[in-house]
This record gives C-alpha cells, sequence and structure tokens, in this order.
C-alpha cells in the first residue's frame, strides 16, 4: 500500500536473570522507521501502437495499479471516436484484493479489448480519471491509449458488365448497370460516360452517373 513512511519501535522486555544486578533492567526501545516504497499509480501497456480494422479485428492493452488500494478503484473508459471503434468493457473495477486483475471484465483478466467495425482512422481510448474511497488513488487519470484502425476499402467502380454488350441500329439497347462505388466518398462524385467511337444515333443514357456519400 502507499501509505507513507511508518514508524513503530522495537520493544525490549525487562531482562531475566539469576544475576541480581540485571534482572529487571529494561534497556531502551528501538525506534525504527519502514520507508515505503509504494506509490499510488496507474500504468497502461501499451499506450500507442494498437491496431483495429475495419473487419472486426481488435487489440488489446492492460492497466494495473502499481500499489494495493485500500478501497475499490473504478476507471472508466471511452473512445475519441465511437465511429471507428469501441472499448469493450466500458469500466474496470479494482479492489484491494485484485489489483492486478480487474473485476468485470467478462473472462476475469485485466485486458481491454478494441472492437471496430467502421471507416478508417485514428482514435484515442479515453481513460477518465479515477474513482476510489483510497485518497491516493481517486483521482489519478491513467495515460490514454491511441489506436489506429486499419482501412480495408479501396477506390474505384465496379460495373455489372464491361465488355459483350450489343446495341442495334433499330433502337436495340444493352444495359450495364449497377455501377456501383467500391467505397463510401466523402463527397459526391460524378462520372461521365461518352462514347469511344461516335456514331450517329448512339447514345449513353445517362450521360452522367451521380453518386453521395449516402448513395
Amino acid at each position: 500500500m502507499d501509505d507513507g513512511d511508518v514508524s513503530y519501535s522495537i520493544v525490549t522486555a525487562a531482562a531475566v536473570s539469576l544475576d541480581p544486578a540485571y534482572s529487571g533492567v529494561d534497556p531502551d526501545d528501538v525506534g525504527v522507521t519502514n520507508v515505503d516504497d509504494d506509490t499510488a499509480a496507474i500504468s497502461v501497456t501499451p499506450t500507442s501502437g494498437l491496431t483495429t480494422t475495419e473487419a472486426g479485428g481488435s487489440d488489446q492493452f492492460t492497466i494495473v495499479l502499481q500499489s494495493q488500494p485500500t478501497g475499490s478503484v473504478t476507471i472508466g473508459l471511452s473512445t475519441s471516436d465511437a465511429g471507428e471503434g469501441t472499448e469493450s468493457p466500458a469500466s474496470i473495477t479494482f479492489t484491494t484484493g485484485n489489483r492486478n486483475k480487474g473485476a468485470g471484465d467478462g473472462d476475469g483478466d485485466r485486458r481491454w479489448t478494441m472492437r471496430s467495425w467502421t471507416a478508417c482512422g485514428r482514435l484515442t481510448i479515453v481513460t477518465a480519471a479515477a474513482s476510489s474511497s483510497d485518497p491516493n488513488y481517486g483521482g489519478v487519470n491513467p495515460p490514454d491509449v491511441s489506436v489506429t484502425n486499419d482501412d480495408n476499402e479501396v477506390v474505384g467502380f465496379a460495373f455489372s458488365q464491361t465488355s459483350g454488350l450489343v446495341t442495334t441500329e433499330a433502337g436495340g439497347t444493352a444495359t450495364f448497370m449497377p455501377v456501383t462505388l467500391l467505397s463510401q466518398p466523402t463527397a459526391n462524385v460524378s462520372l461521365g460516360l461518352s462514347r469511344l467511337r461516335h456514331r450517329r444515333g448512339v447514345r449513353s443514357v445517362p450521360a452522367n452517373l451521380n453518386f453521395t456519400s449516402g448513395n
């Protein structure tokens, strides 16, 4: 425990001896100071280099109390961008008997799992200041954790058919729809359609395909 330096005494009892000169002589007690080498601190490992993936890949980090608390210690976790990933669990509680293993994290260990399923980018796991009845741990704010969510998307277009289409001079048509984007754009995208060999009476309908981030 982070209980500071503690002074105590080695108590010497009165001597017992058949020598009447020594019998009953009570030496002075000995004063001792027990120097505290514990610190109320919270370690997080690692705090960077974690990676999740849009396909649901996860990563883990550990949180450990550096000394035994005198009461339970609860640390809340949140993400800086909930669209990139989520923390599991959202909080962890240590007791006086499990400072190396957090209670309430499902499998009983002290690992936190990061899961992600959406767009790529960077996010931070924000560790809140600890809440505790132990005055040494109450308000201690552990380091935050940096995470990178890897992108599994590519930029491009997908056509339902790119060859073998046939039209006729009698007005027969051919269709190569749908045309889709391979990833969601951050702004509108317009794709123009034209003919490589100009022939009278042949045209593309429509002349432009317009996409938005929502379609």
